[in-house]
């Protein structure tokens, strides 16, 4: 490496280093540890007033930010719940959430923010799809390591095989729909992963707007804080357990040959100028749709089941049999009927019948 990619590494470095520090430092004074993305968006404002925090990728810092939040989850499960800050004498390791390219040249990779390194080694990992590299400071020298996504092989189809399809809402957060070869539903569930939130939610917001109006350094709001974020902690584990139950179940029940999701965008779900979707979007987030995708994509790729993504507009106002999409429809409740040749039942079970038929 350069001289000036050394001296890009270190700066970056420092970098990531003070944002993981800026996040111990909230996290130290109470911030709720399952409220990641409340804290982004913390540090977000805290770039807009200050230069210096601009001059850093935003990526690189959130990896930071991160970071924290799993140091502090493992001290609460096998330390004493106890948080350092990282030091300016000790060298750690920089971590880039940035996909790297790889060139014509097998020996040459093309890192972001870094230019052409030249490996050693012909890089015939980079053709699994790399997602992103770090660097691991040994000496005066630096070890790169690039993470890659290497799929399982898709087991050969056979008769009993069957599909599901999946979707995904607020009252009922997952619903699965199983069809066999025929096109038939052969059985129907839903997994509610929300239920331990939703149930500590109006706890969660009485003991926030009472600590709210108490002195921050009192005796009385460091124990209110304690018991919350002890709360909050379980509450967390006990949501994380329903999403990989749920994700285990998805996949080993009735032995699935294809998944079939949603490609949910709840950036995208806002209409443009309008807010009247705000609580929509605020209620999708809570239920953390993202979570539940990635277990069950990580627990599908091990049973070696193809998962599809497909455009989630309209599966409520299709037809599962024939496809055919009624754009005059009547909501009553969870009550859908459609005033055309079709006759609807529940809008939730149609969409993931329309999704798996797709």
């Amino acid at each position: 490496m350069s001289g000036d990619q050394t001296a890009e590494i270190r700066r970056l470095q420092n970098g990531q280093r003070q944002a993981y520090n800026w996040a111990v430092s909230y996290i130290k004074s109470g911030w709720p540890l399952n409220d990641e993305y409340g804290l982004y968006n913390e540090h977000t404002k805290f770039r807009h007033e200050h230069e210096w925090a601009r001059s850093m990728p935003a990526a690189i810092q959130r990896a930071a930010i991160r970071d924290a939040f799993t140091a502090v989850n493992l001290s609460l499960r096998y330390g004493q719940g106890g948080l350092r800050y990282r030091s300016k004498r000790r060298a750690y390791s920089l971590k880039c959430p940035l996909a790297p390219v790889v060139t014509a040249d097998r020996h040459i990779i093309k890192l972001p923010r870094f230019g052409l390194v030249r490996a050693k080694i012909p890089s015939q990992i980079m053709e699994h799809g790399p997602r992103s590299y770090e660097f691991v400071p040994k000496g005066r020298k630096y070890l790169l390591y690039v993470s890659c996504r290497v799929p399982v092989p898709v087991t050969s189809w056979n008769a009993s095989k069957t599909v599901k399809g999946i979707d995904r809402g607020t009252v009922e957060p997952t619903v699965v729909a199983t069809l066999d070869q025929t096109g038939a539903v052969k059985s129907k569930d839903c997994y509610d992963t929300a239920a331990p939130f939703t149930s500590n939610r109006a706890w969660y917001q009485i003991r926030q707007r009472k600590l709210s109006k108490m002195n921050p350094k009192s005796r009385r709001s460091k124990r209110l804080r304690n018991m919350i974020q002890k709360r909050m902690y379980r509450v967390s584990n006990r949501r994380t357990y329903a999403e990989c139950i749920a994700a285990k179940h998805i996949c080993n029940d009735h032995s699935p040959g294809i998944i079939i999701l949603e490609d949910l965008k709840l950036d995208k779900m806002t209409s443009r100028g309008g807010t009247h979707k705000r609580g929509l979007n605020r209620e999708m987030r809570f239920v953390r749709h993202h979570m539940i995708e990635r277990c069950i994509c990580n627990r599908a790729e091990l049973a070696g089941i193809q998962v599809i993504t497909t455009d989630p507009g309209y599966t409520s106002q299709e037809c599962a049999r024939c496809s055919h999409i009624e754009g005059h429809v009547q909501v009553h409740k969870v009550q859908l009927r459609s005033t055309g040749r079709h006759q609807r039942g529940n809008h939730n079970r149609e969409a993931r019948s329309a999704i798996s038929s797709r």
